[in-house]
């Protein structure tokens, strides 16, 4: 009953005043029940009143809210836009949404818009997030075939405990069975996600700051590379500005401090023609034996 109090609660700050057979109808009981709520709320100090006849229904004295929390206006406002990035991809989140809007008395501002599928994807929708999501608020453990950098794919066994949202993708923390410690893995490269009958007590502690380190143990080192001016606009969205030096021609020299691993030298290359590593000599060499090689499988077969 205390939730459908609540619920009454919640539809008449959205709407100040809602008929008796709306109500019923939204909560799926009957009028009388809805009049045995009014007079419950009531009771415990709520300034709620029914009219009757037309035009008439259940409504909230006018500037009564819920807003006893010590939150300022800002803070107010910073909460509807957090809940309102999370609407984007959450049924629940939406629902909140409007819960508070209603307890704030107040829309939140329309200046932002989040939308975390990828381009080219309306319409579609990837369950590995809401499967994972109920797993770690159910505590079951988890299992997914993972796609690694080195090219395995190999079934693992975890204990979910976080997701996180880091540099335009979804991750999970969670503790591997198998290796008895955390590990972080990227959801676009997880395949058969399955939550197991097998539950784990209590939450997970000492959860370590979300690190993806997929160069290895491979030390760093500067690089330097030139991007054509027909390809700046990409440098600007790829790298920080503070490794960026634009140049007179309109070319962006760049300046890192990374390991030159295969995987970085590969995403180097998709600039193609329009990117030179200037320095160092060593991943000059390997870049080109890469473009090579790549280079190799377009040539035409000898007749």
């Amino acid at each position: 009953m205390t939730a459908r109090l609540f619920e009454v609660l919640y539809a008449l700050l959205e709407r100040r005043q809602v008929r008796a057979g709306e109500l019923a109808e939204l909560l799926g009981v009957s009028v009388r029940t809805v009049y045995r709520d009014v007079e419950a709320l009531s009771a415990a100090g709520i300034p709620i009143y029914a009219c009757r006849g037309r035009g008439g229904g259940i409504a909230l004295m006018e500037g009564f809210t819920l807003s006893r929390a010590a939150l300022s206006e800002g803070e107010k406002d910073a909460l509807l836009m957090a809940v309102k990035g999370l609407a984007a991809s959450e049924q629940d989140a939406r629902s909140a949404l409007r819960k508070l809007s209603g307890l704030f008395a107040r829309e939140a501002q329309d200046w932002l818009e989040v939308d975390l599928s990828s381009w080219g994807a309306a319409g579609l929708k990837d369950e590995r997030f809401a499967l994972l999501r109920e797993a770690l608020r159910e505590r079951r453990e988890v299992t997914f075939f993972y796609r690694g950098a080195d090219g395995s794919r190999r079934m693992r066994r975890v204990r979910p405990a976080r997701l996180c949202f880091k540099a335009s993708a979804w991750y999970l923390q969670a503790w591997c069975c198998e290796r008895k410690a955390y590990r972080t893995f990227r959801l676009s490269r997880m395949a058969d996600v399955c939550a197991t009958e097998e539950r784990f007590a209590g939450g997970l502690s000492d959860v370590p700051p979300i690190d993806v380190a997929w160069w290895g143990d491979a030390p760093p080192e500067e690089i330097r590379l030139r991007i054509a001016p027909d390809a700046a606009f990409r440098a600007m969205d790829d790298f920080l500005p503070d490794q960026l030096s634009e140049n007179a021609d309109g070319s962006v020299t760049v300046r890192l401090f990374l390991p030159v691993v295969g995987s970085l030298l590969s995403f180097l290359l998709s600039y193609g023609g329009a990117l030179e590593i200037l320095s160092p000599e060593t991943a000059r060499a390997r870049l080109r034996e890469m473009a090579l090689s790549a280079a190799k499988r377009y040539e035409s077969p000898e007749t």
